[in-house]
């Protein structure tokens, strides 16, 4: 029992994605967003499980990569697909009707790059020992909650920063994020191996910002956090360079 306790959270998050999906299907992409973010808790728990009862499998391993694919691929490419489409004034029965802009069309497509880039991400992650106290990449969760954060956050920021929602601006964001997922830019982890505030002081600053953030600004802080995170992380990546260059000429 306490071996299958890790799988079994692993798959809440699979049937939280799956439900997410739904509601995108039926026009409730809200709801969806705030699943986003259970199926990330679910995400965080079953490694934490996993940890804890000193439980690592191949299947889990594999499991959690399939599971994420759902919950932090397709669901956030759907979640961008819904907001292309409001964002150009489509209707969600008929998103390729034909008096819509060729331009328009390519835009819609632009979702499909998360889903993909997500799997290459999940595949590299599977198969990548450098990754065992660090990332490479974004990782899926973060962008997920990013897109799902970008969601909820609509009815206030489409009134402070209507460009937000500029479909433009959405396929260029949309674009940016999937490449962030493949590229090999060091990232930090929240797996803390001590709680040393020297080694963990990144990690530290992020949990204090993202918590004064979320408190203060709710959904709207998620989506600043995750951007916190991506620019701590290319700092952490520029502050390095220079020390590993004098290492090397050395």
């Amino acid at each position: 029992m306490l071996r299958n306790i890790p799988n079994f959270i692993t798959i809440l998050n699979l049937l939280t994605g799956v439900t997410g999906i739904w509601f995108v299907l039926e026009a409730n992409p809200y709801t969806a967003a705030l699943l986003v973010l259970l199926a990330a808790i679910f995400d965080f728990f079953d490694g934490l499980a996993a940890r804890l009862l000193n439980m690592h499998s191949a299947i889990g391993k594999s499991l959690d990569s399939l599971a994420d694919i759902v919950s932090f691929g397709v669901l956030p490419g759907m979640i961008v697909f819904k907001l292309l489409a409001v964002s150009l004034g489509v209707g969600a029965e008929s998103p390729w009707e034909s008096d819509l802009l060729i331009s328009g069309k390519i835009l819609l497509l632009v979702p499909l790059f998360i889903p993909a880039f997500s799997a290459i991400r999940l595949a590299r992650f599977d198969n990548d020992d450098r990754q065992i106290s660090e990332f490479r990449g974004l990782p899926t969760p973060a962008n997920a909650i990013f897109i799902a954060s970008w969601l909820g956050s609509y009815p206030v920021l489409n009134q402070q920063l209507p460009w937000l929602y500029n479909p433009w601006i959405i396929a260029v964001i949309s674009l940016a994020l999937s490449f962030l997922l493949i590229t090999d830019v060091k990232m930090f982890s929240l797996k803390f191996q001590t709680f040393d505030l020297r080694s963990n002081l990144v990690r530290y600053i992020f949990l204090f910002l993202s918590l004064i953030l979320i408190v203060f600004f709710k959904i709207t802080g998620s989506l600043l956090s995750i951007l916190i995170y991506i620019l701590l992380s290319l700092y952490s990546n520029l502050k390095k360079k220079p020390a590993e260059i004098s290492s090397l000429r050395n």
